[in-house]
């Protein structure tokens, strides 16, 4: 959420940058606020940019742009989840772990083997300290509401009996069945068991 509101703070502060700019130009051709004129001495400048400081500033300049640049990328990168998470009983001599890709291969098969799920995809997070696993997925067309809550109800158990005191924690988002028309509204309508 942090990552996102700088997104918009930097945007706004460069949209209004870039329309400070716009009015100044067109404010420079009319003259009606700075009655700078027609005419534009920009001898200072050119001595300036004579100078011999200015190849190494601008030379800097263009680092510090590429480098902000980079940061910019990697800041949006998407972030893969944890690998596995400890399991009760560990100590010092030696760690019992679980390996969150090959239980998120089983949720995967589960939900998928009973066809009233498509799509589905398994992805985990640690939130509060603890290591939760989110089903993604959308219900076939002619899926019942029984059969999807037996197989949600069917891993939930499953998982219990594999992962001891409740280490990872399962949400289920379940979308609602594709039409054969395109859905022109951008909402999406989704079915989460806890």
């Amino acid at each position: 959420m942090r990552r996102y509101t700088s997104d918009r703070v930097i945007v706004l502060v460069l949209g209004v940058a870039f329309i400070a700019g716009g009015l100044a130009l067109v404010d420079w051709k009319t003259g009606y606020v700075l009655g700078t004129g027609t005419e534009l001495k920009t001898a200072s400048i050119a001595d300036q940019v004579g100078a011999s400081w200015w190849p190494w500033a601008e030379g800097a300049a263009g680092v510090l742009v590429v480098l902000l640049g980079l940061w910019w990328l990697l800041a949006h990168l998407p972030r893969r989840g944890p690998s596995s998470a400890a399991l009760p009983g560990s100590t010092a001599d030696g760690e019992f772990s679980i390996d969150l890709g090959s239980l998120g291969r089983v949720i995967d098969d589960e939900f998928g083997g009973h066809g009233a799920v498509e799509h589905v995809s398994v992805t985990f997070d640690r939130s509060g300290g603890r290591t939760v696993g989110t089903v993604s997925g959308r219900l076939a067309s002619d899926a019942e509401l029984a059969t999807v809550i037996e197989t949600a109800e069917e891993v939930a158990t499953g998982l219990a009996r594999v992962v001891p005191e409740r280490t990872v924690h399962l949400q289920i988002q379940l979308g609602a069945p594709r039409k054969d028309r395109p859905v022109r509204s951008g909402r999406r309508a989704t079915v989460r068991l806890q």
